[in-house]
């Protein structure tokens, strides 16, 4: 003879197939981020090049978060008469702290920099164009909340 569920049973499925849910399908959001970026940065291939000035080059510390640390790197450009100022290095995401540092020594302050902009938006740019395994990276977080989304969806 099987047990009957009781209300607190039912309670917790619901809580665990919510909980599934939920991961499954910010993992989804974040994959789709994640193959924007590839698409993107493949784009950049073809993207043509002019000269740019880097105008802002540092690594910062997060106050919210202390082991937290970001670069940024601004540069100005011109495309057929119009300045624009980018920010982007590259396509994809977030880097540990010794890449941040090579980032901004690659790109200090006031250097003459390649600029690749995209060929109808102009003010859509990067200094370093194609992929690498930073544009990969976003696709590693969907992979875990996938893989727990379904143990918890299929745990009861």
């Amino acid at each position: 003879m099987t047990a009957v569920p009781t209300g607190a049973h039912w309670q917790q499925l619901a809580v665990l197939q919510g909980a599934s849910l939920f991961l499954l399908a910010t993992g989804c959001a974040m994959a789709a981020w994640g193959l924007y970026e590839l698409y993107c940065a493949r784009r950049s291939l073809a993207w043509p090049a002019v000269r740019g000035k880097v105008v802002r080059s540092k690594v910062t510390r997060y106050i919210s978060k202390p082991t937290r640390w970001d670069w940024e790197v601004r540069y100005r450009y011109e495309v057929n008469g119009s300045s624009y100022e980018g920010y982007r290095v590259f396509f994809g995401g977030t880097v540990p702290i010794s890449t941040a540092r090579a980032i901004v020594s690659k790109f200090a302050l006031d250097s003459t920099v390649t600029v690749y902009h995209h060929p109808e938006k102009p003010a859509k740019s990067v200094l370093m164009r194609g992929a690498n395994k930073f544009t990969y990276l976003p696709f590693l977080a969907p992979l875990i909340l996938w893989l727990v989304g379904l143990m918890l969806w299929f745990l009861h």
